[in-house]
């Protein structure tokens, strides 16, 4: 999904997946590349201007997020409420 959207503006991918964000924050660090990451995982960096922002204006990307439960009491009913309600706030109509 990032490539197609990325693609839009000629941007060729050659991804490379690497397991945790702090191990893709090291190798962008050294220089091997540029990364996909959510800005909350990079606050430190940001902050410090060890790493910047591209800014492209894409398409938004849609995902699909699964809630898994042990069980079903009145805080988990309370957890799942609150969720849907902060996603609807980012639902593209």
């Amino acid at each position: 999904m990032i490539d197609q959207a990325l693609q839009q503006y000629g941007v060729q991918v050659n991804p490379t997946i690497i397991g945790s964000p702090e191990s893709i924050k090291q190798a962008v660090l050294s220089g091997l590349g540029i990364a996909i990451l959510s800005r909350h995982s990079c606050k430190h960096e940001l902050a410090t201007g060890e790493l910047t922002v591209l800014d492209y204006n894409v398409t938004p990307i849609q995902r699909t997020f699964y809630t898994v439960a042990h069980s079903n009491t009145k805080e988990v009913q309370a957890f799942l409420s609150e969720l849907e309600a902060y996603c609807r706030l980012w639902q593209v109509n």
